[in-house]
């Protein structure tokens, strides 16, 4: 490999942006090129990352890597020097999996998924239409979600439409605000068939904002046994949970 790629690497992996193959490739060149494992530990010093955390699945993780790495050309090194080099390779190891794991956090996994919940209620054309209703899903549809709400609420006292929860669930997850999101999405009364499993997906959204991996979890694979909406996405999340 030449020595700008290893670099690209290099600098992927600190930037969190290193895909599971080049996280191989790393591993693979850490054990057999000095200047790579030089490199890392130049950029490592620069880096205020030892953070601890409680999480028993990092804490495997981390054991899985500490064995692979501190079995590295242990021959190669006087015995003065090893317990240095194993005192490093701690330290690097906890930078890589914090790097990781920040990048797998539930906030950032509900970023990267969320989009907010199409109107398919009330598509607005040209023409009659309630005026309420236009109001709603007009302020809704232009990412005003503090202005919407009031509105969605009056036209779901008006219509008694529990279906319209998914809309109000919706905002309140865009503007950060997690319990009303949960208590929305989370419905005691029946919603129609085609927002079941709208419903859930967002659910799970916010099951992610409030940082409950486990729940989120469980709503998840609900979608995947049984759904028929965003299947594919909850698959693809399911497998970048924490």
């Amino acid at each position: 490999m030449e020595k700008k790629d290893k670099e690209k690497l290099i600098e992927k992996f600190f930037d969190g942006t290193i895909s599971s193959e080049e996280e191989q490739e790393l591993k693979k060149l850490i054990k057999e090129d000095a200047s790579v494992k030089e490199a890392i530990q130049f950029q490592a010093a620069l880096k205020k990352t030892m953070h601890e955390e409680d999480d028993m699945a990092w804490r495997k993780k981390f054991t899985e890597y500490e064995k692979e790495f501190s079995t590295v050309k242990r021959k190669e090194f006087p015995l003065i020097k090893y317990a240095a080099i194993v005192g490093f390779l701690v330290g690097l190891l906890i930078s890589i999996l914090w790097v990781i794991y920040r990048d797998n956090s539930t906030m950032k996994l509900y970023q990267a998924f969320y989009t907010p919940a199409e109107n398919i209620s009330y598509p607005l054309t040209r023409g009659d239409q309630d005026e309420l209703v236009n109001l709603a899903f007009s302020t809704y549809e232009e990412g005003d979600y503090e202005g919407a709400i009031p509105y969605l609420k009056q036209l779901q006292a008006e219509t008694g439409s529990i279906d319209l929860s998914l809309y109000i669930g919706s905002a309140h997850l865009a503007l950060n605000q997690t319990s009303e999101a949960i208590y929305n999405l989370n419905p005691q009364a029946e919603v129609s068939y085609d927002f079941k499993y709208r419903f859930q997906w967002y659910l799970a959204l916010a099951y992610l904002q409030a940082d409950n991996a486990s729940e989120a979890r469980k709503v998840l694979e609900n979608i995947v046994e049984n759904g028929d909406y965003k299947v594919s996405a909850a698959e693809s999340l399911l497998a970048k949970l924490p």
